[in-house]
């Protein structure tokens, strides 16, 4: 899936390069090292993306980013 990604989003690179599916993807030479954007970017809405992009993130656990991540889908959602 990474190789077919329009954008690879990770909420920290080198931890996801590390032990993520993210650094399985470069060890296996399906993307390169930099083939990442950091996930608050998304919240922030500098990336352009379009509606039949495949994105991919690779989330390894920061808290703080998964509580960003889930309050701006909630409030996308309209909930």
């Amino acid at each position: 899936m990474f190789g077919r990604a329009a954008l690879i989003a990770t909420d920290d690179h080198h931890q996801c390069l590390h032990h993520g599916d993210f650094g399985h993807a470069v060890r296996a030479g399906t993307v390169i090292a930099t083939d990442d954007t950091p996930v608050g970017l998304l919240l922030e809405k500098h990336v352009e993306r379009t509606d039949d992009a495949i994105t991919v993130a690779d989330l390894t656990g920061v808290g703080a980013v998964d509580a960003a991540l889930a309050s701006q889908i909630l409030h996308e959602m309209g909930q």
